[in-house]
């Protein structure tokens, strides 16, 4: 089993955008239901759903590098890209894309920049320069 060398954590405003959307939902609820006089379930459903989403994304690393391939995470989704099949990247004003290989096939991750903090975006490109001249 291969150890981590270096992790890449989400952002503040990343780790707290779902609790906003809750936020706005719940705060939906209570204007629809004080001007209809009624329980407005629907946005009060949905703000709860985002509170959980809040809870399990807190402590997600980003990126999770290992010797020989890397860990990308922004959701509950995983993509497990080798080092060797990393093809190239492109850090625009508001996203990030990765480009590589799987099985002959070029593929892409592609996220915003926000997500991570900029001392992160800046350790990213680093890592990712040596990784692609190894």
């Amino acid at each position: 089993m291969e150890n981590k060398t270096e992790e890449i954590g989400l952002s503040w405003k990343g780790k707290n955008q779902s609790f906003v959307v809750a936020g706005i939902f719940i705060l939906g609820t209570l204007i629809l239901t004080a001007m209809s006089k009624t329980l407005v379930l629907m946005p009060l459903i949905l703000g709860v759903v985002f509170i959980i989403i809040g809870f399990l994304k807190m402590n997600i690393k980003t990126f999770t590098f290992f010797e020989k391939h890397f860990v990308f995470q922004v959701g509950m989704n995983k993509k497990l890209i080798l080092n060797k099949e990393l093809e190239s990247y492109d850090i625009q004003k508001r996203k990030i894309i990765i480009n590589y290989k799987k099985n002959g096939e070029l593929k892409k991750v592609m996220f915003l920049k926000e997500i991570i903090t900029d001392e992160d975006v800046t350790f990213l490109k680093k890592k990712l320069d040596r990784l692609l001249h190894k």
